[in-house]
């Protein structure tokens, strides 16, 4: 699977890919009990808990990109539960859009 998107932080426990810069953004500075950023929350892509990714991604932060990988409905399969970083994304390349 191929998806573009907006890369907001990755370390630790999260990495996700937003559909907006706004929504990057606002998830990583915004107010974690508001409305906007619950939205913004439900619509990202939890990319994979990998940290050499990571560290390729850390120099992305808050950039379009498109990332490559393989989806994995692990953490939302109605069995699973997953808490952090639900790896929705298992990422294989990342590149930046210009």
């Amino acid at each position: 699977m191929v998806v573009r998107g907006w890369l907001g932080i990755c370390s630790g426990n999260d990495c996700g890919l937003y559909q907006t810069l706004d929504d990057a953004k606002l998830v990583a500075d915004g107010d974690h009990l508001s409305d906007a950023w619950a939205a913004a929350m439900d619509k990202r892509l939890s990319i994979g808990t990998d940290t050499y990714f990571d560290m390729v991604a850390y120099h992305l932060q808050f950039k379009e990109v498109v990332i490559r990988g393989t989806v994995n409905d692990h953490c939302r399969n109605g069995i699973t539960f997953c808490f952090d970083r639900a790896g929705d994304i298992d990422p294989e390349t990342i590149q930046f859009i210009i």
